[in-house]
């Protein structure tokens, strides 16, 4: 998540950090669990595979849900992903990849961000992307020059972190011809797309995308055309405008999915130490035994996020 704290304030009333569990996390991951296990039975899932730490509420209340996969905890973000998928022949079309977001860095501090330890200092100094340059669309040039003859310790890093990921996969039991879904919380597909271009240069794995939201951007419209990816609210199960405020406001349903590793919040003017947002999420869970459809379940959560007015 891009900021670590905010303070959000909402018409609902929770009463407490361990009732936003039971109120709201706990019967939207119950909620998101049980569509799960309908999806799952009809996609015929071997492994649930659900992404830390955007699922980590949900993965931990798997085993009140009943889903007919085997379920892991994934560890892996996109830019974990994108290093495992990058290789020699498709490197200098990832050098976009590497410079995004760099402007205002030093290139020493784009290496070390990517991992690779910086030339000595006298030779940036000879480049003119020494210790005093700033990376800015004057000198992106140079600095994509500098990542193509840093080449070979690039991309060391990514046949390293290609290593690990399969290592990781095998680990948690996944195997060639399986079935398995990559469950997050949303929001746009990226992360499955990346992660099926890299699990295809290792494992022949039918990849299937389950979320609790997906939005409505072109990118992800046009990842829905050509990939497997479902989502429990969208415009046809909640209102447009309580789907598009829900969006909106997501760093508050990811903080309700990912405590307690999630983010500091603050709510009207007090912190909230997510732990205990877990144990009113397993309190639910327990002794829960609503009839209600998943949807139903899941909107306590969806309204309160969508009604969550932040202030950063």
């Amino acid at each position: 998540m891009a900021d670590s704290h905010f303070y959000v304030h909402s018409d609902c009333d929770f009463g407490g950090a361990e009732q936003l569990g039971r109120l709201y996390a706990g019967p939207g991951a119950l909620g998101f669990l049980d569509w799960i296990a309908n999806e799952a039975q009809e996609d015929a899932i071997d492994h649930l595979l659900f992404l830390s730490p955007n699922t980590s509420i949900p993965e931990l209340l798997s085993t009140q849900a009943f889903l007919p996969a085997r379920c892991s905890c994934l560890q892996g973000s996109l830019s974990s992903f994108m290093l495992a998928a990058i290789d020699e022949g498709n490197f200098l079309e990832h050098l976009e990849y590497f410079m995004a977001e760099s402007e205002g860095m030093t290139p020493a501090a784009l290496l070390k961000r990517i991992g690779v330890t910086p030339p000595a200092s006298f030779v940036l100094d000879d480049l003119e992307l020494g210790a005093d340059a700033i990376i800015d669309t004057k000198n992106k040039r140079r600095v994509a020059g500098l990542l193509r003859a840093m080449r070979a310790d690039i991309l060391r890093i990514c046949y390293r972190t290609k290593r690990g990921l399969l290592r990781h996969l095998v680990e948690l039991g996944v195997r060639p011809d399986m079935r398995v879904a990559l469950v997050d919380i949303g929001w746009n597909g990226a992360v499955q797309a990346v992660f099926e271009h890299a699990v295809r240069q290792l494992l022949d794995l039918d990849v299937f995308g389950y979320y609790f939201c997906l939005d409505e951007t072109p990118d992800c419209m046009l990842r829905r055309t050509h990939r497997k990816m479902k989502s429990l609210i969208g415009t046809n199960t909640i209102e447009p405008d309580l789907l598009e405020h829900f969006i909106a406001n997501r760093s508050v349903a990811e903080f309700l999915f990912s405590a307690p590793d999630g983010p500091t919040i603050v709510y009207s003017g007090w912190p909230v130490d997510s732990a205990p947002i877990l144990r009113g999420a397993e309190h639910f869970a327990a002794s829960h035994t609503d009839p209600r459809t998943p949807i139903d379940m899941a909107r306590p959560m969806i309204e309160f996020v969508a009604n969550a007015q932040l202030r950063r």
